[in-house]
């Protein structure tokens, strides 16, 4: 209810600012399916803090990380770019790659296919298997540039902002600063009824991010997985004397905030027609944004955060363009001095 209330008093803030109902239903589909982009990208964050109390710096990576192989997958041509590298003279190889090949242009048509429901189901496809290189990459930055830091925040992010580093460096080198995204046929362009245009990529947006928010309500509260998570947020010394190992409990939740970061990148830059190596790096303020407003460890103040911020940052950039780029910090200042632990501190999930 509390949540439905902020949401209902931030759209009338905007409808006030814009003075104009078809262009403010407009920004607000687009504010809700920036906000959760936000909200895949921060969930995953969020999670991690809560249970590992890690400020990770270098999460916008594995944002990066999801959106390049999401477009590799989604693009099989941008494949050529690696043939040479993998010339053999091996039978079982080759009857390999092109199996590979053959499952690769089979999503990528779905993806292409002038059909929304094709189009969804092979997003979905790729955003579950980007969890295959996402969880590998994630697993060496947890034990390279994590675990050495301890409980030291500073040491955290000294250490999280040289892997950020590193691996922008070396994407850089492999593939390149960018490489570029089509939409779909089927999600391009918008729908429009009467004087308000729905652009059709911020729906599957929306869509997209509460098919990811249903997944982590069901991880959270209907697995065992998830009581144990939510009990170690709670009282680890209390789950670790019962005989559960919250080491692998917290590197499996490390590697799904990593996952969920790969997905935001990929639906983003679907969105955005490219990819580039500072993406993940491009949205991390928005997201530290979303953490403090939002509440440490709250999965509802997470969010409640990433819709507000996406709401806030479209009417204000249309009414005030000035002020586009400092209303999520103005927005975090009132919250500050309102709740200084966000609209929902840790533990409310």
């Amino acid at each position: 209810m509390q949540v439905s209330a902020l949401l209902l008093l931030v759209a009338l803030v905007g409808l006030l600012m814009v003075r104009d109902f078809s262009i403010w239903a407009t920004f607000t589909i687009a504010g809700l399916g920036m906000g959760m982009i936000l909200f895949m990208a921060a969930s995953g964050m969020n999670l991690v803090f809560g249970l590992m109390g890690v400020m990770n710096f270098g999460h916008g990576i594995f944002m990066t990380l999801g959106a390049f192989v999401g477009a590799l997958l989604l693009y099989p041509n941008l494949f050529m770019a690696f043939y040479e590298w993998a010339w053999v003279e091996n039978k079982t190889l080759y009857a390999l790659v092109d199996l590979v090949a053959g499952i690769l242009a089979l999503i990528s048509a779905g993806f292409f296919a002038d059909n929304m429901a094709l189009s969804l189901l092979a997003l979905i496809v790729v955003s579950i298997l980007i969890v295959v290189p996402v969880v590998p990459f994630a697993w060496i930055f947890e034990r390279l540039f994590i675990r050495p830091a301890g409980r030291s925040v500073l040491v955290q992010i000294m250490l999280t902002t040289v892997g950020m580093m590193i691996f922008s460096e070396l994407c850089t080198g492999v593939i390149g600063r960018a490489v570029v995204m089509r939409p779909p046929p089927s999600f391009r362009g918008s729908w429009i009824l009467g004087e308000v245009a729905i652009e059709k990529m911020r729906v599957l947006m929306i869509v997209f991010g509460f098919l990811v928010w249903l997944l982590l309500r069901w991880l959270l509260y209907r697995t065992r997985w998830g009581i144990l998570v939510r009990a170690t947020v709670e009282n680890r010394e209390l789950v670790e004397t019962s005989g559960f190992r919250t080491r692998w409990l917290m590197m499996a939740t490390f590697l799904l905030g990593a996952w969920l970061a790969g997905i935001g990148g990929l639906v983003w830059g679907a969105y955005q027609m490219s990819v580039a190596v500072d993406l993940g790096n491009r949205l991390l303020p928005l997201m530290f944004m979303v953490l403090v407003i939002g509440g440490l460890g709250s999965m509802t103040g997470t969010l409640l955060a990433a819709m507000m911020v996406g709401l806030i940052t479209n009417y204000v950039a249309y009414a005030y363009p000035s002020l586009g780029v400092f209303s999520s910090v103005f927005l975090m200042m009132i919250v500050v001095l309102w709740r200084p632990d966000g609209l929902f501190p840790q533990g409310r999930n």
